[in-house]
């Protein structure tokens, strides 16, 4: 919500570029919370291959997150 504030204060390139990385950020957080959701029904078997698969979301989530931030100039 913060990041998003601070692309309404950008100029049109700066808004498009922020969009993207929103966009971006928001489609990485959808992912994270697929994986969790997989996770929670899987089994303890199957749920260590998910695990791997939750940890690389969240992975993806935060460097999403980083580059977002950082387009924005935060």
């Amino acid at each position: 919500d913060a990041l998003q504030a601070k692309a309404a204060t950008l100029g049109d390139q700066g808004k498009a570029q922020a969009k993207q990385a929103l966009d971006d950020l928001k489609a990485k957080r959808a992912e994270a919370q697929a994986k969790l959701k997989e996770l929670g029904a899987a089994g303890e078997a199957a749920g260590k291959d998910l695990k791997a698969g939750y940890d690389a979301a969240m992975d993806n989530l935060g460097k999403a997150y980083e580059a977002a931030r950082k387009g924005l100039g935060q």
